[in-house]
């Protein structure tokens, strides 16, 4: 079990273990009596998949609920789409700015955002700033799996890493599937393997170079 393996290696790495609902809460029976089932149990997180559920608002609504009902933080895999019709990544800032969850919050994906205006994602951008919400970019899964519909000028479907960055919110690099039917390559490299792809994913070496030059 996970949680057993949490503590076995406790002094080696540090693994938080998310209860995560990959198939949805709302439209399985028993899904949340189960997500308060693992937090009794000890996980460390509450997750959450808004946008596969059939009221993303009600899902965001019970991951907000539980976690504060534990006292743990959130990490939402948010807005995952090649457009941005249905993003409900400013009602998550909304909710954690209410709930006082500021700097408590992870959302994953984000690639909406990047289908956006320039002026609707500079307000998207603020209010995370203001929440205090930290975005998770997920190359490998994001460039394999997004845009799959476009016959040309095929998009980068990644959340906009660097105007994130200049926006004054939070952006990590991580993985999100290793060998699966979602991501079916990698090999949990280390996050100092990972850091050079950042500044290519993120289009954020060239500002480096002039400024290097």
């Amino acid at each position: 079990m996970v949680l057993e393996l949490r503590e076995q290696f406790r002094e080696v790495i540090d693994i938080q273990v998310v209860a995560f609902p990959q198939e949805g809460i709302l439209k399985l029976p028993g899904m949340q009596a189960m997500m308060a089932q693992a937090m009794e149990m000890g996980a460390d997180v509450v997750g959450g998949i808004p946008y596969n559920d059939v009221s993303p608002l009600e899902h965001i609504d019970f991951v907000f609920d539980l976690a504060k009902r534990y006292g743990k933080d959130i990490d939402l895999h948010q807005d995952f789409a090649d457009d941005a019709e249905h993003m409900t990544i400013k009602y998550v800032a909304r909710r954690t700015i209410a709930e006082g969850y500021h700097g408590r919050v992870c959302v994953g994906h984000l690639t909406s955002l990047a289908a956006t205006s320039p002026a609707r994602r500079a307000q998207v951008i603020a209010l995370l700033r203001e929440a205090d919400i930290s975005v998770m970019c997920l190359p490998a899964t994001d460039l394999h799996l997004g845009a799959r519909g476009d016959s040309h000028n095929v998009r980068r479907t990644l959340t906009p890493v660097r105007a994130l960055r200049d926006g004054g919110v939070t952006v990590c690099l991580a993985t999100n599937n290793i060998r699966n039917a979602i991501t079916p390559y990698g090999r949990c490299s280390s996050a100092a393997r990972w850091l050079p792809r950042l500044s290519i994913v993120g289009q954020l070496h060239f500002e480096a170079i002039l400024k290097n030059s």
